[in-house]
């Protein structure tokens, strides 16, 4: 799997099982957001997502940090675990459970996003 010392062997596989896991545990929440029959349900699974997002990314920089290190020969592993939860993120931002991932939220706050031209701005 991966060449490194055994102190980051444990520490890796334990990392990247967190990861599988947090993955696992999105993509059940996600179904609870999109199957709750009301309001209060939904907002508690929305707020779960949030922090299991915030887990992924914390595991997320971990792995980045591992991949930056000279010591890890083989790190096809951390770039595939890396990307993983990138997708998750990227899929999460696509997902509209809450207001701050809706496009209008993000399309306003983003600077990286074109500004939508409203009918006047076009000169129509």
């Amino acid at each position: 799997m991966l060449t490194v010392p055994l102190s980051f062997s444990a520490e890796i596989d334990r990392c990247l099982k967190k990861v599988t896991e947090g993955v696992e545990k999105f993509e059940e929440t996600w179904q609870k957001v999109h199957n709750a029959s009301n309001a209060n349900q939904k907002e508690k699974y929305e707020e779960d997502l949030k922090k299991e997002i915030k887990k992924l990314q914390r595991l997320r920089d971990q792995i980045k940090t591992w991949i930056a290190s000279a010591s890890i020969n083989d790190k096809t592993v951390l770039f595939e675990k890396r990307k993983l939860i990138e997708q998750v993120k990227r899929g999460a931002r696509n997902r509209p459970f809450s207001r701050m991932s809706s496009p209008v939220f993000v399309r306003a706050s983003s600077p990286f996003l074109p500004r939508r031209r409203s009918v006047n701005a076009q000169g129509s």
